[in-house]
């Protein structure tokens, strides 16, 4: 009796073995998704991160696209501001600066000059220093350079500049530098519009300062 309810109990305790063995897929079976092409977890993850390799691609190309646009836009723009920074058409370059490659015409500030290939001589005025070079005046402002006073009708300077040639006009002294005229007045020497034509004396009186 005995050995009937053993022998029934492994009988049972194997067929449950048997069938919990085959309710569970096999590392190959047909249930088994590992490896399968059509695992939907491993298709939705392939499409995910090809999404995003077409996305990163679109921005990256797309940024792209953005900084060849705004690179030629800075250069169209730095090209036409040269061509209007450089024009001697657009703006009438004076006779005295055209062909010289120093000379650059600045919107802010008019006709400029660089440098000069002889140190212009310096100037004390009333109102700072004055730089003059070949029969012209100018300012000067670092960054810029030397900018043309294209007027110079009412300029002070405390001394005589080097070089000024003593003319009479109407029995009137006057002091010629190129071609400015000067008075002596109590502000310093002055120069002035002058309508007539000089005299020059023979006696000639030269001042420099430094």
């Amino acid at each position: 009796m005995k050995t009937r309810k053993l022998s029934l109990f492994v009988t049972i305790l194997l067929m449950g073995a048997v069938f919990a063995a085959a309710g569970q897929p096999g590392r190959n079976g047909k249930n088994d998704n590992r490896g399968n092409k059509n695992d939907k977890n491993k298709g939705y993850q392939l499409e995910k991160r090809d999404d995003y390799r077409n996305h990163a691609k679109f921005d990256h190309n797309q940024n792209r696209a953005e900084r060849d646009i705004r690179y030629h836009d800075a250069k169209k723009k730095s090209a036409k501001n040269y061509s209007a920074y450089k024009s001697d058409n657009r703006y009438g370059v004076p006779e005295h600066f055209r062909g010289y490659k120093e000379y650059r015409y600045v919107p802010q500030y008019g006709h400029t000059v660089r440098h000069f290939k002889v140190k212009p001589e310096v100037y004390h005025g009333k109102k700072g220093k004055y730089y003059y070079h070949a029969g012209h005046f100018y300012n000067y402002r670092p960054g810029v350079g030397y900018i043309w006073i294209e007027n110079p009708i009412g300029l002070v300077f405390n001394d005589l500049p080097y070089g000024a040639v003593r003319v009479s006009i109407h029995g009137a002294p006057y002091y010629r530098v190129g071609d400015v005229y000067m008075v002596h007045n109590r502000y310093g020497y002055e120069i002035v519009p002058v309508q007539v034509r000089p005299v020059s004396r023979p006696v000639i009186q030269i001042s420099a300062t430094f």
